[in-house]
Formats: structure tokens, sequence, C-alpha cells
């Protein structure tokens, strides 16, 4: 995953959102489970490296706080107190990092079914 995704990121530019994504739900067992938030914030850092100006551009037009980005920090954090089986040094931190990921995975959502929205087809004739 930490190869693959990252070469389909590269060579399929369309898709960097989703391999980020995996990147993303990969790490998050590390993260949660076992309390290494430092690593998966390490290895994110490199993720808009990723994105295409373009689409660089469209995700930070959508960080601000909106339904998307809340409800993808909602549910990061929720992750992290799902699926942690203890309390320890890093898990304020691992809260804090899968809440700023559901924040950027939140954009990148609203990102994509803007995008789908622009590009289906509005009329049933056309569809056929």
């Amino acid at each position: 995953i930490e190869m693959g995704a990252p070469l389909v990121a590269l060579l399929a530019p369309r898709l960097a959102m989703a391999a980020i994504a995996a990147l993303m739900f990969f790490h998050v067992p590390q993260i949660a489970v076992m309390n290494v938030a430092d690593y998966a914030m390490i290895a994110s850092a490199f993720y808009p490296a990723l994105l295409s100006h373009r689409d660089g551009l469209r995700i930070a037009r959508r960080l601000g706080p909106s339904r998307w980005t809340l409800t993808g920090a909602i549910c990061g954090v929720s992750a992290q107190l799902w699926f942690m089986p203890w309390w320890g040094g890093l898990t304020i931190f691992g809260m804090f990092v899968l809440g700023v990921w559901g924040w950027a995975l939140g954009a990148m959502l609203h990102v994509s079914v803007a995008r789908w929205r622009r590009t289906r087809p509005s009329s049933p004739m056309l569809r056929a």
C-alpha cells in the first residue's frame, strides 16, 4: 500500500484523491490501535505532493468549515475513540491526527462529488 498507492496517484492523477484516502485508511490501525500517531503524521506529510496543482487548489478552496469537513473530522476522531484499545501517551495526538485527516478527506470528498455532478449528463435523453 505505501508504495502502490503513491504510484497510482502519480500515474493516474484522477485517482490521486482515492489513493490518498487509501493511504490514510491504511494508517488508521497504526494510529488508533498501535498508538503511534507520530509515524503516520510524518508519513502523511508528502500526501499533498501526490495531487495535481489544480486538484490541490480545489481541495484548498474547500478546506473551510462545512458539513463535509466537520463530518469528516468527527468521523476521524470517532474512529480513534472506537478502535483504540487503551489510553496512551499519543492517544490525544492520534485524535488530533485523525480529526485533521477526516477534515481533509471531507474536503476531498466534496471536490469529488462536485466533479461528478459537473461531468454527469443532466438530461435523461443525454444518458442514452
